[in-house]
């Protein structure tokens, strides 16, 4: 038998992608569902994440960092008209923004750098 908690219709849906990709930590996991479910106009910052859970800025800004280099996060720095630095825009993605590149399958590049398909 199977109890369940009663269900509400207030939650997140995870994609597979992020779920199934061994690459992904527990912790990095958890930041991911944090960051998927906040409304967009949230003022990302990592002090700010830091304010919602336990962990402190070191802990969430090497799990920011590491969702980056696995194509999951992309944070590009905004400047005001004096060219002075605001923050960073924030880009979650579903499934990871990085693609393997074909001839060297251990090598990954940027799905904004051109990849050719060698056949």
């Amino acid at each position: 038998m199977i109890i369940r908690n009663k269900k509400s219709n207030q939650y997140t849906n995870v994609p597979f992608d992020i779920i199934m990709d061994k690459r992904v930590g527990i912790k990095e996991l958890g930041l991911w569902v944090q960051l998927y479910s906040l409304p967009d106009d949230w003022s990302f910052s990592i002090e700010g994440l830091a304010t919602l859970r336990k962990d402190g800025t070191d802990s969430i800004s090497s799990s920011v960092k590491e969702l980056e280099s696995l194509g999951y996060l992309k944070r590009v720095q905004r400047r005001n008209e004096n060219g002075f630095f605001e923050g960073y825009d924030w880009y979650i993605y579903e499934s990871p923004e990085i693609k393997r590149v074909p001839e060297h399958p251990y090598f990954y590049a940027s799905r904004d750098s051109e990849l050719t398909d060698p056949e």
